[in-house]
Parts: structure tokens; sequence; C-alpha cells
């Protein structure tokens, strides 16, 4: 059961607990380098695709930057052998690397062998030192937010991951009071900042997914700290007249509409557009400072927006 040689690394796992681990022996590499990790792997029932890891250390043998993980992308059941192949880059630390083999969920036999770690150029593009950083879940929607939030001269780092919203300083420190919880299914739209209060710090603004089936999304509003603003979350009107389904808010716009300097919030929900035709998806208007709504008449928001509407 070998690919090459007289020996290869054999692992079964049935449907109890998650295999023991199998940890390389630490090898030596290049910081702010690109490096291919290559192996060959074949199955017997299996149940899932497993899966390697990759550490990286500093010469204090201190972990450095996130784990690694190197998918094999073949189906379960039995398959003959097959590459795999993952290309990575070294943080700016890094001094050795350790590979680990570990089944928490897939079932089957697998083998492994002629691990390989191909050393290629310096990287183009190192990495800035303490990133990459890992989001407290998965990114939906959201792309990063660069911007000065707390006006002290130096831009953070924002982007939403899955309920939450997480924030870094410019060396991939977490900031104080962050990841925002939402407790809502995800964060569906871009977050947005802008200065609303006119304080000078910037507030960040989100849009959710409900948190919980037939229910509302809600917008969220924080200060540039990490505490949610008065009055907030706010959740959107919801046209429940043909059927209940999940309701969201897929975008959210800070922007002065009015011409009178003072900035609006905007967010398009998806309503109850699922289920019937009649419910249309609305735009939403919010006046700042404050929470004075205002509604808009049929017919007179973007195009493409069929109806809009005022929140409750």
């Amino acid at each position: 059961m070998t690919h090459s040689g007289a020996y290869s690394a054999r692992v079964y796992r049935g449907s109890d607990n998650a295999t023991a681990s199998v940890y390389s022996a630490y090898v030596l590499v290049q910081p702010s380098t690109n490096y291919t990790l290559t192996f060959w792997l074949r199955t017997q029932d299996a149940t899932f695709w497993p899966s390697v890891s990759l550490y990286q250390y500093t010469s204090a043998q201190v972990q450095t930057g996130p784990r690694r993980i190197a998918h094999a992308n073949i189906s379960g059941g039995t398959s003959a052998w097959n590459l795999v192949s993952y290309r990575f880059q070294t943080m700016p630390d890094a001094s050795t690397v350790q590979v680990r083999i570990y089944l928490p969920i897939a079932s089957g036999t697998f083998w492994f062998d002629d691990f390989d770690l191909d050393q290629g150029a310096s990287a183009l593009y190192p990495f800035h030192p303490g990133f990459p950083v890992v989001a407290t879940g998965s990114v939906f929607i959201s792309s990063p937010v660069v911007a000065d939030i707390n006006h002290d001269g130096a831009n953070e780092l924002l982007i939403a991951g899955s309920s939450d919203v997480n924030g870094w300083d410019r060396e991939g420190a977490l900031l104080p009071g962050f990841p925002l919880h939402t407790g809502d299914k995800h964060i569906q739209s871009q977050l947005a900042v802008a200065d609303l209060d006119g304080d000078g710090d910037l507030e960040i603004a989100a849009g959710t997914k409900t948190p919980v089936f037939d229910g509302q999304g809600r917008i969220f509003l924080w200060q540039h700290s990490g505490a949610l603003l008065s009055g907030w979350p706010k959740s959107v009107a919801w046209d429940t007249q043909y059927a209940n389904n999940e309701s969201l808010v897929g975008t959210v716009v800070l922007a002065d509409i009015d011409g009178d300097r003072d900035l609006e919030i905007l967010a398009g929900t998806s309503n109850n557009t699922a289920s019937y035709p009649g419910s249309p998806p609305r735009l939403h208007r919010i006046y700042m400072p404050g929470i004075s709504t205002a509604p808009w008449s049929p017919g007179s928001g973007p195009p493409g927006i069929p109806r809009a509407v005022s929140m409750a």
C-alpha cells in the first residue's frame, strides 16, 4: 500500500473519537518565502476527505501566523493515489514548520506517502508584521475596511466574520472591545463607517440576517470603541402577509442624501421576496443624529427598488 519506497503512513478512524495526531519533525524554512507542500494520498471506505495542517514557528519555537490546512480535493469512498499540493508563504519571523495529520471527522482508512516541501522564490509581497489574522467566522459578503476609526492618526482594519465585526490595529493586535457580537445568523452586508455624530471618531454600521427563522433582519450601529449606540440594533420592517421567511439586510450605506450636512443611514432589505412577488424589497432611511425616521413614498427610491419605507 505504498506510493513509493517500502513504507507509507496508514491512519484509520472509525465512528468513535478522533484519531491521535501524527506530527512530522520540525523542518527549517526561510522567512517571507514561497513554499509548496506536496504529498500523496489514497483512501478506502472514506466518508469525508482528510486534511493536513501546517504550523509555523519562530526560532524560539513560538507558533507564528494561523494554522494552514491543505485539503485533499477528492471524494469519499475508495480512491487510488492522488497528489495533493498546497502553496503557502512563510511568516516574516518563521524559522521552522511542522506538518500534522489528524482525522477529527472523516472515517475510513487513509494512506499518506512521499511528503515534500519545495522552496520557491522570496515572497514578492511579504506579510506585514502581525498578519495574517483570523476572523471569528466565515466571511460571507464583507470586504476589509481600512480606516482611522478612533481618530488617532493610524488606520485600523475591520471585517465581518459570521455574526461578528472583527477589528485589529496596524500591527495585527485585536482592538479593545472587539469582536463586536450581533447574535444574529451572520452579517449579510458590507460594513459602513463614517462620523455620524460629528465628534471626529467613526461609527460602524452592519446589516444582519435574522437571528431566528421567521424573523427580521437588523441594523447595528456601534461607536468606534465597540459600544452599541443607544436605541440600536433596529429591526427592519417585514411583510408577512403571505409567508414568514428569514429576513436580511443586504446593504448599508452612510451618506448625506438631502444636503443638510448630516449623514443618513440607508439600508436595503430582502423583505419577503422569496415567497411572493407582492412583497418587494424595501429601502429604509434613518436620520442622524438621533433615531428619527421619515418615509419615502412608493417609487421615490433608487431604480430597481420597487418600494421604500421608513423603519418602525
